[in-house]
């Protein structure tokens, strides 16, 4: 549920130059406090001699470079998963493996690295290409989509809009299409023109009372008439004929001498049919586009948590090296503190990986006085999962 820890990817130096006691070391001394758990770990297996590890001082060069692109990975992941909640809150994250669609945490418990993708018969620094070519491949992909998308959403709003609230603020021709006014209702010559009036609820009276001789624009008297259309607001809809020369006059002084508002009005069926075949278009269009937003942003999702995870393999390999040296010699593994029991973990491992004389001087940065965390191993963390699946 969401509130969980994230997952953290660890590398230790190895206890008693083995592999499984380290493992079996961090499970009972970290991971557990007596028959209490602290944290759900996993063994994070992949074969350390395989890379082509390089020179000390490339990997000193490719560290902070490594950590920039992983840093974009993460903001793409963090991009296109919240695009796929906004479509669907419940939506749940899924990998793509060779053994079918797992959660995020089957795949990080399973965890094998994959040569086909990631060939480690390349150097390093292509494998990081190669992820970073791949990430900004797909930004882009998803950005184009998302902008179409963004267009496509905000021209059908602007069309929905113009059908929403009351005769104040609605497109005048939708309302009188829909509710059916005949257009015998409506004057229209070289000479003439129809206004439609709002009328309030309050003020059909002074309306009846002073449209004719309340204004200094002459209207057709006994022109004014009711045309059946009244909205949630109880405001009415009447129309008045008068000469096309003082109309705008007469929607002045209406709005200034009577507190009435007048609207110019043009029956014209074709432009209420085009518009109306356009949001019919317009939302056909937009599920079209959804449908494949949410395809790539799946797609990209999957591909891109399993370029942070390959990455975060080599991020962590380039610091126990640099940390422990070649050969490689180090122990990996993936945890997921307990709600509240981070601090408690971290704290055990610094109690079993520093040397005595030196524990006073690792912690988190507010504990030690340094802009960074500074620990005795290596630990990176990895978002999303946030949610257990």
């Amino acid at each position: 549920e969401k509130g969980n820890m994230p997952f953290f990817v660890l590398g230790t130096k190895l206890h008693e130059e083995h592999d499984e006691k380290t493992w079996v070391h961090i499970n009972t001394n970290a991971f557990s406090k007596g028959s209490k758990d602290q944290a759900i770990g996993y063994r994070f297996a992949y074969d350390k001699q395989s890379f082509k590890t390089g020179t000390l001082d490339n990997l000193m060069l490719m560290n902070d470079a490594i950590a920039k692109v992983d840093m974009n990975v993460e903001n793409v992941l963090r991009k296109v998963h919240k695009q796929l909640e906004d479509f669907d809150p419940k939506w749940e994250m899924r990998i793509d493996t060779n053994e079918g669609r797992v959660g995020v945490e089957m795949y990080l418990k399973n965890f094998k690295w994959e040569d086909q993708k990631f060939p480690r018969s390349k150097a390093i620094n292509d494998l990081v290409s190669i992820i970073q070519e791949k990430n900004t491949t797909m930004d882009n992909d998803v950005k184009k989509q998302m902008q179409e998308f963004g267009e496509t959403k905000n021209t059908l709003n602007a069309l929905i809009k113009k059908g929403e609230g009351n005769f104040l603020t609605r497109d005048m021709l939708d309302i009188i299409m829909e509710n059916k006014v005949p257009k015998t209702e409506f004057v229209e010559s070289k000479y003439l023109t129809t206004l439609i009036a709002i009328i309030g609820k309050n003020q059909l009276k002074h309306w009846e009372n002073n449209y004719e001789r309340g204004v200094e624009a002459k209207v057709v008297p006994k022109s004014s008439k009711f045309l059946g259309v009244t909205d949630k607001d109880g405001n009415m809809l009447y129309r008045v004929v008068l000469f096309k020369a003082v109309a705008q006059t007469f929607i002045t002084q209406c709005k200034s001498k009577l507190k009435i508002t007048c609207r110019p009005f043009v029956y014209d069926e074709d432009v209420y049919m085009r518009e109306k075949q356009m949001k019919s278009e317009l939302q056909e269009k937009m599920r079209g586009i959804e449908t494949q937003l949410k395809r790539t942003c799946e797609v990209v999702f999957s591909e891109l948590y399993i370029s942070m995870i390959h990455l975060k393999t080599i991020r962590t390999h380039i610091e126990c090296v640099l940390r422990w040296g070649v050969p490689p010699k180090y122990f990996t593994c993936i945890y997921k503190p307990l709600p509240g029991k981070d601090r408690e973990v971290i704290k055990q491992l610094i109690k079993m990986f520093a040397e005595v004389k030196d524990t006073s001087i690792y912690g988190y940065k507010e504990e030690i006085g340094e802009t960074e965390d500074y620990f005795p191993f290596v630990q990176l963390s990895i978002p999303l999962p946030q949610l257990t699946i």
